[in-house]
């Protein structure tokens, strides 16, 4: 039995999450401060001039790390051992990264740290936090839940951006350093809810522990035992049928390529489908390099561009803080069509004031830059994370959240990895590019 019961218990775990997407949204945005440092480039990438081929290397390189890690999550990690100790092993592998990081004098220590950290931080994490959460979180308030979680990516980022700026003014390898290793922290707190948290029902019966998952879901209802509470009894009927059916022959990876009554393969493909269009409506050429754009499209000095940058930051916060209050309001399709319509305005506006070089269009750039912010927030933080997961049949719940999670990965692997050439090769019109994806994204069709 655990010491909190009933919501409360849930909720506890949306917490746990929020640890992990804090520290996802940390490092998607601690290398924005860093990467137009001089004294980062010489200590840590071997050059106090790196190209932007380098540049973009380092700091992208950590998606195919969590691209390794989300697809270990869905292959054997989640399936194997359970959400709980997934994570924990996640965590390990993350503090080893910022250790490794922070303690970096070489590029290719750099590249393999980014690696380590992302195949735990960012891989089995983000693959196994979102199943976790649906899976423990009462159906009702399953999108708040997501929302609640899913905004602490944005804090995250606020707080990586506000670190870097406390800190750049140090001529040190502190004012690297100090960011890199603060990512343990978030380790740490994760750690701590851990032995107070329950396993997955879903996977405890799989695993034929059927005693153990009743009395975590009678726990979670806050009842002694699921007889009790008709939503407890019917929340372990459908985890038993569910597993049931699991268990009918087919291996679940095969059911991902079919299509049948219930279309799995179309499921499979939207899952898929909204991580990539997520990654491809632009956000982390902001999330990753907003200083660098500030500095170079804008002519911003570098303190104002870290302030700026902060800024962005703070911006797309309050927009997640509206998204998840309108997450089970709206519904996903209402906010992913309307997330793109308004993320396309935002970089059609990017591109305009990025054309010519003075105050007046740089104005019109950073309205363009902030408004983008907004409302990616509020209307395409949140969907992808919880649509990919809720349009799954529980029997293939943790291997859609991982592909989910994959697919999102390489495309942030993409994206990154190609901006800093972009915004020197193509100026402007790398933002006319977004703005086209984004407004084709909104007439994609989206089943609720």
């Amino acid at each position: 039995m655990f010491a909190v019961r009933g919501e409360g218990l849930a909720w506890m775990t949306v917490v746990s999450c929020g640890w992990a997407i804090l520290l996802y949204g940390y490092d998607q945005g601690v290398m924005s401060g860093l990467i137009s440092l001089p004294q980062f480039n010489e200590e840590m990438l071997g050059s106090p001039n790196s190209s932007a081929g380098i540049k973009g290397l380092v700091v992208a390189i950590y998606g195919i790390g969590a691209f390794v890690g989300a697809i270990s999550a869905m292959l054997y990690a989640g399936r194997k051992f359970g959400r709980r100790i997934t994570v924990t092993v996640g965590q390990a592998f993350a503090m080893v990264g910022a250790a490794l990081q922070a303690s970096s004098f070489s590029l290719p220590q750099t590249i393999v740290a980014r690696i380590i950290t992302g195949i735990g931080k960012v891989g089995q994490i983000t693959a196994t936090v979102p199943v976790w959460m649906a899976e423990i979180a009462p159906p009702s308030r399953r999108g708040l839940a997501g929302g609640i979680m899913m905004i602490c990516g944005p804090l995250g980022l606020l707080i990586a951006y506000w670190i870097d700026y406390g800190v750049s003014s140090y001529a040190s390898g502190f004012s690297f350093r100090f960011p890199l290793a603060f990512q343990a922290v978030f380790c740490v707190g994760q750690f701590l809810t851990m032995p107070f948290l329950p396993e997955s029902p879903r996977w405890l019966v799989a695993k034929g522990r059927v005693e153990a998952a009743s009395t975590v879901i009678a726990s979670i209802h806050g009842v002694n035992h699921i007889r009790e509470s008709d939503d407890a009894q019917l929340m372990f009927n459908d985890i038993q049928q569910a597993v049931t059916i699991e268990h009918d022959g087919k291996p679940a990876w095969k059911e991902l390529v079919t299509s049948g009554p219930l279309r799995y393969r179309r499921r499979v493909v939207l899952a898929f489908a909204t991580q990539a269009m997520q990654q491809l409506a632009g956000i982390n050429v902001f999330a990753y390099y907003s200083t660098v754009i500030f500095e170079q499209s804008l002519g911003k000095s570098s303190h104002d561009a870290l302030i700026m940058g902060g800024f962005t930051a703070l911006v797309f916060f309050l927009g997640g803080c509206v998204g998840s209050s309108l997450a089970d309001r709206l519904g996903r399709r209402v906010m992913l069509m309307s997330g793109f319509a308004g993320a396309s305005i935002g970089m059609a506006l990017g591109a305009i004031g990025t054309s010519e070089t003075s105050y007046s269009f740089g104005v019109v750039a950073t309205f363009g830059i902030f408004f983008f912010q907004f409302i990616f927030g509020a209307g395409l933080l949140i969907p992808p994370w919880v649509y990919g997961v809720e349009i799954m049949p529980l029997k293939l719940r943790a291997l859609g959240g991982s592909i989910s999670a994959a697919s999102g990965w390489i495309w942030n692997f993409a994206v990154v990895q190609v901006t800093p050439a972009g915004l020197e090769s193509l100026g402007y019109g790398y933002f006319i590019m977004w703005a086209a994806f984004n407004f084709c994204f909104i007439w994609v069709i989206f089943c609720e």
